[in-house]
């Protein structure tokens, strides 16, 4: 085996990373690319390094994987999380609220949490924010705090007046920020990991967890449910649809928000009254009919095989189950088409083509809302998966985001199948 497929080998065992998530192919070409700027005079030597967990291992994941982040990104989370501590949270509790950023990569999210949790009224006594992220130079740039032009997406940044101040190269962000968040370093797939009985009130957790293979998400999510207060939010990416895989969650109802919280505990049922001792002592007759007994002995029952152990069912390599659901959608039977797509993702979270399909069926019972997230993370999962490109886009057209429809045509001209 080649030394850059088994550091792919050895990305997943450590860090839970599924390549197929992103394409195996393009991760093997950054690992060469990552090896050719390195002298290496024993590959095997320098692979049992890496194993064993030399500083060059987080080096190349730096190289490898590549954080995609800036400040309040996406937007609607940042709002449901203002609403949060407005309306909500001064009803539950007076305690401070604990935030946890996972992964930080180099600081614009939980920096993003602080920001809105000033600009919603609360001080710096009232909540604290932990950033963690398995990278050593994604938690450096997060403590300078200073970033350039391209930290800065979006119509709305005045945000940058009130809490950045232009530096040399970028804008630095204030102390008044900068001393609300600390950061450390740490692994969401560790055992260990936080296990010193802390809590959080708001989790955000977004875009993480598609990069996992089932068994690395089922741990992963293990974890967060552990972190998370039962009254808390937990922030997702588009893409990981809670509502499919974790029946302990459900879905706050916020557009684009993707916030979930653990599910009530169910009511428990009254115990069943015992009858009286003097009721249990009068004795009942039954009409019997007697049997007379049979010469022959009777050989003993033999004993039932146990069951076999309940397991999750392993995702199924083909796509019939998904051309199943869009015969069905096809033929107005939407209500099983979803359920099938549900079962697909469950079996497979990073399923594009299931997700695109749950659009068409949003868009059919008339919930063009539902349908955006849908084919939002279709595109999240395969940025040229064409028909999600064309559908979002005539959401948006008919929403009267001309400029937004036409860029996404444009991208649906370039991903469209030739031939």
């Amino acid at each position: 085996m080649s030394l850059e497929h088994k550091i792919l080998g050895l990305l997943h065992e450590k860090i839970g990373f599924n390549p197929e998530s992103v394409g195996a192919e393009k991760v093997l070409a950054s690992i060469r690319m990552s090896l050719k700027n390195r002298r290496i005079a024993n590959p095997d030597e320098f692979f049992e390094n890496l194993r064993r967990g030399h500083p060059e291992f987080h080096r190349i994941v730096d190289e490898v994987i590549i954080p995609e982040t800036w400040f309040f990104r996406d937007g609607e989370p940042f709002e449901l999380l203002k609403r949060h501590v407005l309306m909500e949270w001064p009803r539950i509790t007076k305690a401070p609220l604990r935030c946890l950023s996972l992964p930080c990569s180099t600081g614009e999210e939980p920096y993003s949490i602080a920001m809105a949790l000033l600009d919603a009224g609360l001080t710096q006594k009232q909540f604290s924010v932990d950033g963690v992220d398995i990278s050593d130079k994604s938690l450096q740039r997060a403590k300078d705090a200073v970033y350039g032009q391209y930290s800065f997406r979006g119509a709305e940044i005045s945000y940058r007046e009130r809490y950045f101040a232009p530096a040399e190269v970028g804008f630095k962000l204030n102390d008044r920020v900068r001393s609300a968040v600390r950061f450390s370093k740490g692994n969401l797939l560790d055992p260990h990991f936080m296990n010193d009985g802390r809590k959080y009130d708001i989790i955000f957790c977004r875009n993480l967890l598609i990069y996992f293979d089932p068994p690395a998400w089922t741990q992963a999510l293990k974890t967060l449910t552990r972190l998370l207060t039962d009254i808390g939010l937990l922030f997702m990416g588009h893409a990981e649809a809670l509502e499919f895989t974790a029946p302990q969650f459900e879905s706050v109802r916020w557009p684009c928000a993707f916030a979930y919280r653990k599910k009530p505990p169910a009511p428990e049922k009254p115990a069943r009254k015992a009858s009286s001792p003097a009721a249990r002592s009068v004795p009942v007759k039954a009409k019997t009919k007697k049997v007379e007994p049979k010469a022959e002995t009777v050989a003993p029952a033999k004993k039932a095989p146990a069951p076999p152990p309940i397991s999750a069912p392993a995702a199924r390599d083909d796509d019939s189950d998904l051309k199943e659901a869009g015969s069905l959608a096809d033929r107005g039977k939407l209500a099983d088409a979803a359920r099938l797509c549900q079962q697909k993702l469950a079996a497979n979270p990073c399923s594009a083509q299931a997700y695109f399909l749950l659009g068409l069926i949003a868009e059919a019972e008339g919930k063009p809302r539902d349908a955006e997230g849908h084919y939002n993370r279709a595109l999240y999962l395969d940025s040229k998966h064409h028909e999600a490109m064309v559908h979002l886009a005539l959401l948006l057209d008919g929403r009267g985001e001309k400029s937004g429809a036409a860029a996404l045509r444009k991208r649906a001209e370039r991903a469209a199948p030739t031939g």
